[in-house]
């Protein structure tokens, strides 16, 4: 630990000496970062309710970020953000050994190269188009701790993409091409990489509509390799007719297509992949002081069929959309598939500092195999989560989060096969952060 810490003050003695020595070259330097800490209790999150099954569990987790940007001479930027996430009174987070200072970000940015609108960014960043549907979301960061004290662990903060990223603006428009490597294979065929272009469009009428799409290249087999293309239109707008209150619309569709690993049956050939996945939701902000608002929204995922010759699962790319504090772990192990999700919210602002927003999910799967043929027992189950947040400055915000997930019939009468009675799910989470 103690090496570690060296090595970042002189990482930045450097940094700074650096600076001075070439002072007529950097246009300006920023210093920030934000503090977060989060005490989290859970109940029953193994959905258990046997009396030998561990009850609850609490603990407090902390997660810091600190990041310097350098403007450089000819629209050149220098970015590189440090982490530390751990949780209280162990020198680890969960699944992780030993306290650890990760470089988070660290890239270059080449702006208005040559004197056009585009520009060039290389290095660890964060990527993130839409909603974060399809990508958004580099790093798995979720994980099932299972033993004395069961938990679920899913606040990671980790999303970066080691990547090129190279972007072209022209009015109310703006393309990306990027590549990404996720995993490097040094030659022994288990590279892991995704391409993609995104076409980002603004309009003052219609909204704001994405044309993207990504590649996938995973681990390629003795017959050829895992690959996806995912082909996406997301929009997203408010509805100008509507003169009272305001009415907003989004929603996204994706086709996707390739070749998958037939992993099942061991002849390491590939199977067509015809999958497709999307989402439709609106949301009505009353014209009021308190900004009352209501909101549905229902995404679909398409699941495996039974019997049949292609692979029509769903592959969520690199997600980064979360459905609830409790399901969101539980059942997707932080990416969603195979689902059907139906989200109802609504929400309101007592005062300009206090915000108070509920919303309900329910779980279904789109398809559930059993001994080779589909079932109609697909409810995995609900949850309620109700958040209140609170603004004590510009720069620190509290939060208080409650959330019950209730198992479904899917989940019940797997655990009756097992004898085994199920439990309801809970979970409080208390947050404070400050950015500075």
């Amino acid at each position: 630990m103690g090496s570690r810490i060296k090595l970042i003050v002189l990482a930045f003695v450097l940094f700074a000496g650096y600076s001075l020595a070439l002072n007529a070259e950097v246009q300006n330097v920023r210093v920030g970062g934000d503090i977060e800490v989060r005490g989290i209790w859970q109940k029953d999150v193994d959905l258990i309710a046997e009396d030998w099954s561990p009850k609850v569990s609490n603990f407090l987790y902390q997660c810091t970020r600190v990041y310097v940007s350098a403007d450089l001479t000819d629209n050149v930027n220098a970015y590189v953000r440090f982490l530390n996430d751990r949780f209280w009174g162990t020198d680890a987070k969960a699944g992780e050994t030993g306290s650890e200072v990760d470089v988070d970000l660290a890239y270059l940015t080449l702006a208005e190269m040559f004197g056009f609108p585009m520009s060039l960014t290389i290095g660890r960043q964060e990527l993130s188009y839409g909603e974060g549907f399809l990508v958004g979301d580099g790093v798995s960061d979720v994980y099932i701790i299972s033993g004395v004290n069961t938990f679920a662990y899913v606040y990671g903060p980790k999303k970066a993409f080691d990547a090129i990223k190279f972007s072209y603006s022209y009015e109310n428009s703006t393309v990306d091409m990027i590549k990404a490597k996720l995993s490097e294979g040094y030659g022994q065929g288990t590279d892991e990489n995704l391409y993609g272009i995104n076409w980002n469009l603004k309009t003052d009428t219609y909204g704001t509509w994405d044309f993207a799409v990504f590649a996938k290249f995973q681990n390629p087999t003795t017959k050829g390799r895992n690959e996806t293309v995912a082909f996406s239109i997301r929009g997203a707008g408010e509805i100008p007719q509507v003169t009272v209150g305001k009415l907003e619309v989004k929603g996204e569709l994706v086709k996707e297509t390739g070749k998958v690993d037939a992993v099942s049956s061991g002849t390491g050939d590939t199977e067509k992949l015809e999958a497709w996945g999307g989402y439709l939701g609106v949301k009505y902000t009353f014209d009021n002081p308190y900004e009352p608002y209501i909101n549905l929204c229902y995404t679909r995922m398409t699941g495996d069929k039974a019997n049949t010759d292609r692979i029509e699962s769903f592959d969520p790319l690199y997600q980064d959309e979360k459905y609830g504090e409790i399901a969101y772990a539980l059942l997707y192990s932080g990416a969603a598939y195979n689902a059907k999700i139906f989200q109802a919210g609504l929400g309101f602002k007592p005062n300009e500092k206090v915000g108070v927003d509920l919303t309900y999910y329910n779980f279904d799967e789109d398809q559930h195999v059993t001994g080779g043929s589909s079932t109609d027992n697909r409810n995995l189950g609900k949850e309620w989560d109700l958040l209140i947040s609170y603004d004590y400055t510009e720069d620190v915000q509290f939060g208080l989060c409650y959330a019950v997930f209730i198992p479904g019939k899917a989940i019940t009468e797997a655990l009756d096969d097992l004898d085994i009675d199920e439990a309801k799910a809970s979970a409080l989470l208390g947050t404070v952060k400050v950015t500075f």
